[in-house]
């Protein structure tokens, strides 16, 4: 399992996978740690559909020098929320998040493909079109 330590991050581990707050969005996207982020919401079939992969996903990369994390989109006590400042517009949405920079994945959603992917952006490799 990792451990992130920073001040201002708010985390909750379940095992090899992350709950990020919204507050702490900003931390991992700056990180020289790179992170692989699913933004969800929690009413959603595809996100609920998605949600065993992505555990098993954080499993099978555990170990590796990355964070797999998620955010809950879902804040209804919030007037904006980090998923609406990135503007994104469906959910579950896949970002690789490091030192700044963010790319989407738009490939198919299992452990194998998500997994290669990202293995190949953790060593700077340049992903051209899905896997």
């Amino acid at each position: 399992m990792h451990i992130l330590v920073c001040l201002s991050l708010v985390l909750i581990a379940w095992g090899s996978l992350v709950e990020v707050s919204h507050e702490a969005i900003s931390d991992l996207e700056s990180s020289p740690t790179p992170a692989l982020v699913r933004f969800y919401m929690p009413w959603s079939g595809h996100c609920k559909h998605l949600a065993p992969t992505w555990k098993d996903l954080a499993d099978a990369l555990d170990g590796d020098t990355l964070t797999v994390a998620q955010i809950n989109c879902w804040d209804w006590e919030r007037e904006t929320s980090v998923c609406e400042d990135m503007e994104l517009r469906g959910y579950p949405t896949i970002m690789y998040l490091h030192n700044g920079t963010t790319e989407t994945y738009e490939g198919p959603r299992t452990v194998e493909a998500m997994s290669s992917w990202t293995k190949k952006m953790v060593q700077g490799g340049e992903v051209i079109g899905d896997l």
